[in-house]
């Protein structure tokens, strides 16, 4: 093992943070929207919501109740 896979792991390194955002317990509505220009779509997410204690949350928030998706 290399030097910085060994400090990786040594600092528990993850390259994709333990957020809201990418929780089994997230939910939002997705909505499909148009776009300026022919074809153009972008996707609007709205009711950010976590299952496991019905509120609001933020994206990038995070709690201990984090499960992967």
């Amino acid at each position: 093992m290399s030097r910085q896979s060994e400090a990786k792991l040594a600092m528990g390194y993850r390259p994709t943070p333990k957020t809201c955002g990418n929780c089994g317990n997230f939910h939002s509505e997705k909505l499909i929207l148009p776009g300026y220009g022919l074809g153009v779509t972008y996707i609007k997410e709205r009711s950010l919501t976590c299952i496991v204690g019905n509120f609001a949350v933020k994206k990038m928030a995070s709690c201990d109740r984090w499960v992967a998706a």
